[in-house]
């Protein structure tokens, strides 16, 4: 709502000044006030894009990670990324989001799977990304901002490199995202298709919460996005607390995980 409200209200202030100068300077009649008003949208695009860039290359880098500063900046250019791809997006279990430090797993069918996650948990997050992505423009700036740590999976040694970074941050209270299947598998199915064991030490290890979150609908995005609405539900389930699993290896958990998952995709549709 903050990004539509600044387009809307620049649009129209800009709008009214660019009326108000083009009657009175150069004596043109308010028949004008179409072209006016399309004046006023693009020097609000402008002022838009120039506001993006500022944050992701200026003040993002100097945001502190995991502070509600650092998502109160970043939350509302991932609800505009979501409605641009018009996306509808339905919550259920707000009420299960730990106030302890966790770490997300979920099932993985989407680039946008992060945005629609970061939306609907509303807390401050950082995730674990495939290193392809570290060379994508703009990207790689926001993605240092939210201090996301890179996998190189064909680089065993580098990537526990990147895991143990990522679990030296969970320990200093940076909630965490991370897909256990290792990447999109397949579309064909919303299921977890496979199971990454070592990706649950980036909670065993620090011992924080695990959050399992099942998304339904999301498999349709890559089809759908900018043509016609997709509807998304995120389901959060209960926390597992490392009371509960400190007795499981990290294979026991994740075939109980993602059975969660599963289940929630199941019986959620």
């Amino acid at each position: 709502m903050l990004v539509w409200s600044f387009l809307f209200i620049t649009t129209a202030l800009f709008s009214a000044l660019y009326t108000v100068i083009g009657s009175q300077l150069n004596h043109l009649s308010y028949g004008f006030i179409p072209l006016w008003i399309i004046l006023g949208i693009l020097t609000a695009a402008i002022l838009f894009v120039i506001w993006i860039f500022i944050l992701i290359y200026l003040i993002l880098p100097l945001t502190k990670p995991g502070s509600k500063v650092l998502l109160r900046l970043v939350r509302p250019i991932v609800i505009w990324i979501n409605r641009l791809c018009k996306m509808h997006i339905t919550v259920i279990g707000k009420e299960n989001i730990p106030n302890d430090t966790f770490v997300v797993f979920s099932n993985h069918k989407s680039m946008l799977d992060v945005t629609v996650i970061y939306e609907a948990l509303n807390r401050p997050l950082s995730a674990m990304a495939k290193s392809e992505l570290a060379n994508v423009p703009v990207l790689k700036t926001l993605s240092k901002g939210l201090k996301v740590e890179y996998v190189d999976r064909s680089n065993d040694r580098e990537a526990v490199k990147n895991l143990l970074k990522a679990i030296k941050k969970v320990e200093g209270g940076l909630n965490f995202l991370i897909f256990p299947e290792g990447g999109i598998k397949t579309r064909e199915t919303e299921l977890m298709t496979d199971l990454k064991p070592g990706a649950y030490k980036l909670a065993t290890k620090p011992r924080a919460v695990i959050l399992p979150i099942s998304l339904i609908g999301t498999s349709k995005l890559s089809e759908n996005s900018f043509k016609k609405r997709t509807n998304i539900k995120v389901i959060i389930h209960k926390p597992i607390y490392p009371i509960e699993y400190e007795t499981f290896n990290t294979h026991e958990i994740g075939e109980h995980v993602g059975k969660i998952i599963n289940e929630g995709i199941e019986n959620g549709r």
